[in-house]
């Protein structure tokens, strides 16, 4: 993993001047490289529900909120390597400060908020987010704000759910089980097939933030209690 970051990220710094969808096609090809060095190596893969679905509700209206259940790195690789409208993707601002990794990511222009400063993050991401998907680009969030232990229930927190509502913006739920077989802080994967589950798109016309937050919690929660 630390060998294709620093190529592509290498590849990405040194041709920065090329269009962005360019270098996000850089990027799915190293998400798509570990993923296979995970399974040949690991042991590790992963399959897919309601990708389908999602890309035809992205057809039809535009970008989306996907609110994206986070218990691992594993996730962030999936959903790059899937998805072929690259989402914006909202994430702390220290992590554009990681060396080649960081440098890199700052070049696909994603909602860096800084958590500490919360009234200022919120802002970031309704102006930013809006603008992304008025431009019909949809925005990843991960509603917990951190990787999460596996088993424990969702948190859902209010940024992405204030975004959907100044947007009238559409919400899709993703669920998974990654940290079943690559937790936080782990080094060590276990083998295994990972499932990453879209959900049905949740309007958010005429709900207020607590409904919603409770649409998004229960589907995920549900959702990975399958999987078990």
């Amino acid at each position: 993993m630390a060998f294709f970051t620093f190529t592509h990220a290498s590849i990405i710094l040194l041709f920065f001047w090329l269009p962005q969808s360019i270098l996000q096609r850089v990027v799915s090809n190293w998400c798509v490289l570990n993923l296979f060095c995970l399974k040949i190596f690991c042991g590790l893969s992963y399959q897919v529900k309601g990708l389908v679905e999602l890309e035809s509700t992205i057809k039809e209206v535009g970008g989306v909120v996907l609110m994206c259940k986070h218990q691992s790195t594993m996730e962030t690789l999936i959903l790059q390597a899937v998805l072929k409208q690259k989402p914006a993707l909202v994430l702390k601002k220290e992590l554009l400060n990681i060396p080649f990794y960081g440098w890199a990511l700052s070049r696909l222009k994603p909602i860096a908020i800084n958590r500490k400063e919360k009234a200022s993050a919120m802002e970031q991401v309704i102006t930013r987010g809006t603008a992304a998907l008025q431009a019909g680009r949809s925005v990843l969030i991960f509603p917990e704000g951190t990787r999460t232990p596996y088993g424990q229930a969702t948190i859902v927190k209010k940024g992405g759910i204030n975004l959907a509502l100044e947007a009238n913006a559409l919400i899709v739920p993703i669920a998974l089980n990654t940290g079943r077989f690559w937790g936080k802080g782990q080094l060590l994967k276990q083998p295994g097939l990972v499932t990453v589950s879209f959900g049905p798109s949740i309007a958010s016309s005429g709900k207020d933030v607590t409904e919603l937050q409770a649409e998004v919690k229960n589907w995920i929660d549900q959702e990975i209690s399958k999987m078990a």
